[in-house]
């Protein structure tokens, strides 16, 4: 399961149960508060099990948030991280969008570019906050930073790979015509 725009007080987390998830990402903006605490109360059972991965939002981050919520944010969560999930078949990489684009970058290119890590992958699921590709008329435009970190990371992944782009920034659910992005900041703010 992936959400991002989340609001503690919901019933995502029992929802999150009920599926039964092999693992829950947070796709940022984690419950709007100036501190990470309410978050890490809410969904901490998932992290301590390790089924949870989580983003920095702009709310989880200076642009909206504060330092404080920042640096809990990047202790709990990671800067930018990367996981193999399913038999090692699908590699998924955890970006910060308010962070160092260019770093972020030339690390996401490093593991894409790894023939040991990439060995057996069969998909690359790309996940921020904030999206590199949205529909018309949306709250938040893309931002090109973030169009291109995903585009360059993306473009150096073999061709016999799928590549998918997963974000939320936006409070709603969309994806493409060609399933290829996904927008899901629909938890609840």
């Amino acid at each position: 399961d992936a959400v991002g725009d989340i609001e503690c007080s919901n019933n995502l987390h029992d929802q999150l149960k009920k599926d039964n998830a092999t693992l829950f990402i947070a796709l940022g903006d984690l419950c709007y508060k100036k501190d990470l605490t309410n978050f890490a109360n809410t969904y901490g059972d998932f992290k301590k099990t390790n089924k949870l991965a989580c983003l920095i939002g702009n709310h989880d981050s200076e642009e909206d948030g504060n330092l404080k919520i920042l640096n809990e944010t990047r202790q709990y969560c990671g800067d930018h991280w990367y996981r193999k999930i399913a038999n090692d078949t699908t590699l998924l990489i955890g970006l910060n969008t308010n962070g160092d684009t260019n770093l972020q970058t030339q690390w996401g290119q490093s593991l894409v570019t790894n023939s040991t890590l990439m060995k057996g992958v069969k998909n690359v699921l790309i996940l921020g906050h904030k999206p590199a590709h949205t529909p018309p008329k949306s709250h938040h435009p893309v931002e090109s930073p973030t169009v291109q970190m995903f585009s360059a990371i993306g473009g150096n992944i073999s061709k016999n790979v799928q590549v998918y782009e997963i974000t939320a920034h936006n409070h709603f659910m969309a994806q493409s015509s060609n399933g290829h992005w996904f927008i899901s900041g629909a938890g609840g703010r």
